[in-house]
């Protein structure tokens, strides 16, 4: 049995509570949330948090994340009352697994819920010339170097694991890993690749991760 916690901003979100607990084989937990109960929330219990969202706490919302992502395992979604490209952005930053926003088909989303649960429970490693990247712990490994990847770091690598030997631009890796557009500054993805490309290379071990000039970056 899997444990939902849905953290509500307002009894708008009710329709969804409601549908969720019909689900078989979940067991959900209602919380009305401010940010004085965010900070005592014990959230690492739970398999999934559904973190629905409006103006007024979005920056307590910010600051809950920031302070588990390191540590939560599990999955987590938000549900927003409008769309912002800004906001989607910051929260996959903080390891927001999927970011909805409203009006949302009910049923389409109730369905879906199992898959992102058993999703997360699978066991796979993906490994390439010597390196593992564990997508269960979200850890990395290389020789006998095991190191914890924030949200970021583990989605650039996983998608350059998945495209290990093709070169690829940083206006692609900004779309496809952040799921933004190329308007965005291309900063973000040089800072990721020198933090992802510290925890990768260790002394006499074969470098992996390149730059290449006025082009972008190759896994090889």
């Amino acid at each position: 049995m899997y444990e939902v916690a849905f953290l509500r901003a307002s009894k708008m979100y009710d329709f969804l509570v409601e549908k969720i607990q019909k689900i078989d084989d979940m067991k959900l937990d209602v919380v009305n949330f401010s940010y004085d109960e965010l900070s005592e929330f014990n959230v690492y219990k739970y398999d999934l948090v559904i973190i629905s969202l409006n103006e007024s706490v979005l920056k307590d919302v910010e600051i809950f994340l920031n302070n588990i992502q390191l540590f939560f395992d599990g999955v987590i979604m938000v549900i927003d009352e409008e769309f912002s490209f800004q906001r989607k952005f910051i929260f996959n930053q903080l390891g927001v697994e999927n970011y909805f926003y409203l009006p949302i088909c009910v049923d389409d989303f109730v369905f879906y819920l199992p898959w992102y649960l058993n999703k997360k429970n699978e066991d796979n490693v993906m490994s390439y010339k010597g390196i593992y990247l564990n997508l269960d712990d979200r850890t990395l490994r290389r020789g006998e170097t095991v190191l914890g990847l924030k949200n970021m770091e583990f989605r650039l690598l996983k998608y350059l694991l998945v495209n290990k030997g093709k070169v690829l631009s940083k206006d692609r890796i900004m779309e496809d890993v952040w799921d933004m557009n190329s308007i965005v500054n291309s900063k973000t993805v040089e800072v990721h690749i020198c933090r992802l490309r510290k925890k990768m290379e260790i002394e006499e071990e074969e470098k992996l991760l390149h730059t290449i000039p006025n082009t972008g970056y190759m896994l090889k």
